[in-house]
């Protein structure tokens, strides 16, 4: 598995998933439900009492997969954990992705709020 280039979440049905306790392992947590539930399995979740970025220290001992978001992805190389390998998991099509939302009020003057909201409606038009 560890020299695949891309893997599906059936292939990850058997294993141990280690999760952190704060925000990240609970949207983990839930894709993982989702993702497995799916599949007609329920999948082996170890939940942690450290932030999901820590889990790698486990996975580097051999102890089960983590899940990282893109951000963790990206500064991977500063992390020194030359024993993980990072592969993408798919559905089939494409490799999966946490989705996010956010809410504010529609009375705000923001500017920032402002500039946000445009740069997601340029990046809705662009794909």
């Amino acid at each position: 598995m560890a020299h695949q280039p891309k893997l599906f979440w059936h292939d990850l049905r058997d294993d141990i998933f280690l999760i952190g306790r704060d925000n990240a392992g609970e949207e983990f947590s839930d894709l993982l439900l989702r993702k497995l539930s799916r599949q007609g399995d329920k999948p082996n979740l170890q939940f942690h009492d450290i932030g999901s970025i820590r889990i790698l220290a486990l996975v580097a001992e051999g102890m089960g997969i983590g899940l990282l978001t893109d951000a963790w992805i990206r500064v991977r190389s500063s992390l020194a954990l030359k024993d993980i390998r990072i592969v993408d998991i798919s559905d089939g099509g494409s490799p999966s992705h946490l989705d996010y939302m956010a809410a504010w009020r529609n009375d705000s003057t923001s500017p920032v709020l402002k500039k946000l909201v445009g740069h997601f409606h340029a990046e809705r038009a662009r794909v």
